[in-house]
């Protein structure tokens, strides 16, 4: 195990405590499949996975995803999971469990390449290709939401747990998560852009997937635009209470952040922030990962009170908040691209 490997194991257990983590994808951070008479390993390529996969090895999370290798099946036990990396691998010390989640080719037909890619991706990046929306893709898209909210709860033990979810493939997720444990930290990060108000409400079901991703605690964007797009989107399409200033939402008795990221300088799919459990601010840091050559630096990020202004800035040494006077009336949501970072400690009181 290399020196930058155990500092970050270090920094992940010292940040994160006890509780658990666990990431939702749609892709798996691992695939088997069958060559030359045997079984083989393989990493997808990606972002996602080169991002989340040393946190996961420090942290020994759960990461819940679509098993779509052909030998999946065969190395899995008794619930559908599996240690990885592979016990022969080069980081084999620091493993995680993989769940994988079995969907039948008319589920992957409807909810992946039906709902996810042949409407909202389109419809999110206002593409030059008419978004499909089929009532057929849309129940099948809900179904396996559903089915990967119960694969999740059925990991989930007794405690404080955080939820990190990936990506336009769950917008229903987050809600079924915690319409079933309302204790929990979830935080979602939304890899393609948002779209205006009235291009996403050609959406028939615009206000089902508005609700679903309010059902974070944080949800994250690449740019300060797509942020502002989707407070819009939700002010004028359901009932809520929007606050621009500090880029928030509260429904049905909970509050969403709603922040940027910029995603040239950072890994994707590692998001995380302030969080509330128990109607109390909490606060979410962890584990980044910085240049080969050196560990990377775990940060707090600690957000300002709803009655204060503030901006954090995001660099690669850290995470550092400071408050500010109010914005002046009229002016716009003071907002600066960067990076969340991850902490378990979201879901203790601080």
């Amino acid at each position: 195990m290399t020196s930058t490997a155990l500092d970050l194991r270090s920094l992940v257990h010292e940040r994160l405590a006890d509780a658990q983590v666990i990431v939702v994808s749609n892709r798996e951070p691992y695939v088997h499949s069958h060559a030359g008479g045997g079984i083989v390993c393989q990493v997808p390529a990606g972002g996602l996975v080169t991002a989340l996969d040393p946190v996961m090895r420090a942290c020994g999370g759960t990461w819940v995803a679509h098993g779509a290798g052909d030998a999946d099946r065969a190395v899995v036990d008794g619930r559908d999971r599996v240690l990885v990396p592979p016990p022969d691998g080069p980081a084999s010390r620091d493993r995680y469990r993989l769940k994988r989640v079995w969907l039948s080719k008319a589920e992957e037909q409807g909810y992946y390449y039906g709902f996810a890619n042949q409407a909202l991706w389109p419809l999110c990046h206002q593409a030059f290709v008419r978004p499909r929306f089929e009532a057929a893709d849309w129940e099948t898209y809900r179904a396996v939401n559903r089915r990967f909210a119960e694969a999740v709860l059925d990991e989930l033990e007794p405690g404080p747990a955080l939820v990190l979810i990936q990506d336009y493939h769950f917008a229903l997720l987050p809600r079924m998560l915690k319409e079933a444990r309302p204790d929990l930290a979830v935080a979602q990060f939304w890899h393609i852009p948002w779209p205006t108000r009235d291009a996403f409400g050609i959406c028939p079901w615009a206000g089902e997937l508005l609700d679903g991703l309010l059902g974070n605690d944080l949800l994250g964007f690449h740019t300060q635009q797509h942020c502002a797009g989707f407070l819009y989107t939700v002010d004028r399409t359901l009932e809520s209470v929007v606050d621009y200033e500090h880029a928030t939402v509260q429904r049905q008795g909970r509050q969403t952040l709603v922040r940027p990221r910029e995603a040239p300088e950072v890994p994707l799919g590692a998001p995380a922030g302030p969080l509330r459990q128990d109607g109390e601010r909490q606060h979410l840091a962890g584990a980044q990962p910085g240049r080969a050559t050196r560990p990377p630096r775990v940060g707090a990020v600690r957000p300002a009170p709803p009655a204060v202004d503030g901006h954090v800035q995001f660099h690669r040494e850290g995470v550092e908040v400071h408050p500010t006077p109010p914005l002046p009336e009229g002016r716009g949501v003071r907002i600066r691209p960067g990076s969340f970072v991850l902490d378990r400690n979201c879901a203790s009181a601080v």
